[in-house]
Order: C-alpha cells, then structure tokens, then sequence
C-alpha cells in the first residue's frame, strides 16, 4: 500500500467513526487541512481534520473522538482532530485560520 493509500484509508476511517453515533449531532463540518490537503503528504505524515462543531461539545466527548479516530492498525497514520466552534475560525486573522481557509478541504 503506498502513502496516497495509507493516508486515504486513514480518512476513510476517522470520518467514519465521527459521522455515526454520538458524535455526529455535536459535528457541521469536517475539513482536512496541512500536507495530506495539500497533497504533499510523507509516509510518516499525520492526517489533519478540523471539526467544525454546533454546539459545545463536552471535554470528556471530544478526548473519545481523539481516541476513536486512532486506526487500530499501528502502521497506519495518525489522526490529528482540532476543535472550532461554528465559523469561528473563518473569521480570525492568526496564519493557522489563514492557511484553513487557503487549504482546508471539505
């Protein structure tokens, strides 16, 4: 399997286990963004997604979402979630909501 694959399956497999239940009701959108969004991935690259999120989501629901998109399988890349409240991150000026809009793929 090569690193396009690799990479792709680990996306597959996050997005997944964040669109059944109980995580799908507290997510909008999900973006990928960083090397894998870019297409410039390595073999060791992680995934990058930002989760757009409705509503608040609880402190102990999101550390299960960071576990849950974890592959099981140990060669497979690792999944980076960050947490935004709806459109916040639209609207700031800071280089890392620059680069999302810029790159960040839905």
């Amino acid at each position: 399997m090569n690193q396009t694959e690799r990479h792709q399956e680990a996306i597959e497999y996050a997005l997944n286990i964040l669109s059944a239940n109980p995580y799908k009701s507290y997510i909008d959108k999900i973006y990928m963004f960083g090397s894998c969004a870019r297409k410039e991935q390595r073999y060791t690259s992680d995934v990058d997604l930002l989760v757009e999120c409705g509503e608040r989501i609880p402190p102990e629901l999101v550390r299960s979402m960071r576990i849950a998109v974890m592959p099981e399988e140990l060669d497979m890349p690792e999944i980076d979630l960050k947490f935004v409240a709806r459109d916040q991150w639209r609207n700031q000026t800071n280089r890392f909501s620059q680069n999302l809009v810029e790159e960040g793929v839905l």
